[in-house]
């Protein structure tokens, strides 16, 4: 099926998967591991989560057309399935459960976005509430 299209890669810990700001080279699926994603922000890197096997990275890159919200560090060994830029538009019309779990998961992460920042909002404790969702969101 389409998992013939996809790349196998291996990241060591502290490698970077994906950059902020820099065009994504296409859908990554992760098979195993620990991926902190990350913001750069003023005073530096801000830990916005860490995806684990199953989840996808550079999906708004590539749905959008955008360089990369995020970077993606490999915070253990990992191993990705890549599925390059040009082959994505092709699992997404052929394979509907690809899109479906992909779906998922950016309501998933949007919906915990929205609660952080009601949290951050509604608490004089932000950053309990921001690590609370941060838990959730590694699933």
């Amino acid at each position: 099926m389409f998992y013939s299209t996809a790349k196998v890669l291996k990241f060591n810990f502290g490698d970077y998967i994906l950059k902020q700001g820099e065009t994504a080279e296409g859908l990554y699926v992760i098979r195993s591991g620990r991926v902190e994603i990350l913001k750069n922000s003023g005073t530096g890197p801000l830990l916005l989560g860490v995806a684990t096997p199953g989840q996808f990275l550079g999906e708004m890159s590539i749905l959008l057309g955008i360089d990369s919200t995020a970077s993606a560090r490999a915070a253990s060994e990992v191993e990705v399935l890549m599925f390059e830029k040009s082959a994505c538009e092709e699992i997404f019309t052929k394979t509907p459960p690809v899109v479906l779990a992909l779906a998922k998961g950016l309501a998933h992460r949007l919906d915990l976005t929205s609660r952080k920042l009601e949290m951050n909002n509604d608490t004089k404790q932000p950053e309990v509430a921001t690590r609370a969702i941060d838990l959730d969101w590694e699933g």
